[in-house]
């Protein structure tokens, strides 16, 4: 009965993702075959920025699609177009410049096997004169997207994906362009804890259902992921799965990773590309970087005392209530800052066990070292992690608890969540 209740919960409340339109219109009428771009010696460079999820990158995208500085070190942000209603305080439509939907291409061109398809050749044609284009006047491209993680889905081949993964790289084989992959590095504790934490966002049932460990105390969701879509990608899965299946596809191609931990990730990112000094500066000196994505964690501890009040049947207008876990949500984050004047660790707590706390702190140290090597710096991390055991980032609300105070059960009686 109560999974029955939490999957009726999720459908009532979930809020499907509207799809995003390329700026590339596929149906532009240009020439479909084209001579294959030839191999140049010019010496620029294609990073694949790949994330991956909850690694920082929608502040990454935000951010390059407005920077002007770029091009005086002659770099150009190709794309993923990112949503304005996810960049703070910036918007692409600021600038002329027409990006690509990366998401677009990685779903379907790659994922779908468009990239054979006739019809969609000239889609393809486009893209690599493109790259081309700036191959010839010596400018280096950015392209980013966190859906480069469902190349996982393509290995191994099988006969629904057949080849896709060899598409692929026949396609990065064909431009002028070395190929360098870059994946965001973020301690386990910390993307694990990131990861939680986007269930009240992305409403997945599995971590808006569970404690936190459930994501903590399974290491092979960082270690290899679920299923292979971005979502459920790993800094280290996808580190390994690039190394091992697709560069040694390539011609020219490599992956490097980059540490998400330090000050204003966009600026670091931009300054550590090479020959970029002009946009290093500039950037750092002119350019207000933003976050994007913030998580409120009020919103998720409420989110979770919302639902196990609607399973509880706990609501004197339950049929309402399904329609307004946002609002319920708001007016529980507004109860316990306001009247009951706490914070929500200083509610009843559910703690996950040091030994799982112990195996997760290995697990960074570990993964640490492999991507980043002599730069994996392991006093700050254990800086990090226990500063984040101090204020109890490691703690969910205990939500059976705190259900069974009298004075919660009678502020769901008392809860007026309309029609």
């Amino acid at each position: 009965m109560t999974t029955e209740i939490m999957t009726k919960w999720d459908e009532y409340t979930n809020t499907s993702r509207k799809d995003m339109h390329t700026n590339v219109s596929i149906a532009s009428t240009l020439e479909s075959t084209v001579a294959t771009t030839k191999k140049s010696d010019i010496g620029t460079r294609l990073f694949i920025h790949v994330g991956p999820v909850k690694t920082g990158s929608s502040s990454v995208q935000c951010n390059l699609q407005v920077n002007p500085f770029l091009k005086d070190s002659s770099y150009d942000f190709m794309g993923r177009m990112e949503r304005p209603s996810i960049c703070p305080q910036t918007n692409h439509r600021k600038t002329k410049h027409k990006f690509w939907d990366m998401q677009e291409f990685v779903y379907r061109y790659v994922l779908r096997g468009w990239l054979k398809q006739d019809q969609f050749q000239g889609y393809v044609t486009r893209f690599k004169a493109y790259l081309q284009s700036n191959a010839d006047n010596a400018i280096n491209t950015i392209i980013s997207a966190e859906e480069f993680c469902g190349l996982r889905q393509l290995d191994p081949p099988n006969s629904d994906n057949d080849d896709r993964m060899q598409l692929l790289a026949n396609l990065l084989n064909s431009i002028p362009q070395s190929i360098t992959f870059q994946v965001f590095h973020r301690y386990h504790f910390d993307w694990a804890l990131s990861r939680y934490k986007s269930g009240e966002t992305n409403n997945h049932q599995s971590l808006n259902k569970d404690p936190m460990r459930s994501i903590l105390d399974r290491e092979d969701i960082f270690i290899k992921g679920d299923t292979g879509m971005a979502d459920d990608c790993s800094p280290v899965s996808m580190w390994r799965f690039l190394q091992d299946k697709l560069i040694p596809l390539l011609d020219k191609g490599s992956v490097e990773s980059f540490n998400f931990h330090g000050d204003n990730l966009v600026t670091r990112y931009i300054c550590n590309l090479p020959e970029a000094q002009a946009a290093c500066e500039k950037s750092r000196t002119s350019l207000h970087m933003e976050t994007a994505r913030p998580t409120n964690t009020d919103i998720l501890h409420s989110d979770r005392i919302a639902k196990g009040a609607w399973t509880k049947v706990m609501y004197t207008n339950t049929s309402a209530a399904r329609y307004q876990r946002k609002k319920i949500g708001e007016i529980i984050v507004d109860h316990v800052r306001n009247n009951l004047n706490l914070l929500f660790t200083e509610l009843p707590l559910e703690c996950l066990p040091k030994d799982v706390l112990s195996e997760s702190l290995a697990l960074s140290i570990r993964i640490g070292r492999e991507m980043l090597g002599d730069e994996s710096d392991v006093e700050s991390l254990h800086s990090k992690f226990s500063r984040k055991k101090s204020e109890n980032k490691f703690c969910s609300v205990n939500v059976t608890a705190v259900l069974e105070d009298p004075g919660w059960k009678q502020f769901f009686r008392d809860l007026d969540v309309g029609v």
